[in-house]
């Protein structure tokens, strides 16, 4: 299984891209390393990724299988943090 760190601090989520295999189980490993609480939501429905939420300190693993290939942003929708940087995509590769 392939294991992805992604990284949000107070001005950024790394990586900006993070590809993935379709039909494959993927493990990310979310860690806020920033100061205020944030979350991860990867956009559109028809990828079934919910959107985590985490504490400042805190780390989540899950585990996911995206199905549809294409290009979804991720971000963290809370406040103006998205336009501060707290953004990326998430590439699934058929």
């Amino acid at each position: 299984m392939k294991e992805i760190q992604v990284v949000l601090t107070d001005f950024e989520i790394e990586p900006k891209e993070i590809r993935v295999p379709a039909h494959e189980t993927i493990r990310l490993l979310l860690i806020n390393f920033g100061s205020m609480d944030h979350q991860f939501a990867v956009e559109g429905e028809q990828c079934g990724f919910e959107v985590q939420e985490l504490k400042p300190g805190q780390t989540k693993a899950l585990e996911h299988v995206f199905t549809n290939p294409g290009s979804f942003k991720t971000a963290c929708y809370y406040g103006q943090q998205q336009d501060r940087g707290l953004s990326g995509w998430l590439v699934v590769e058929a």
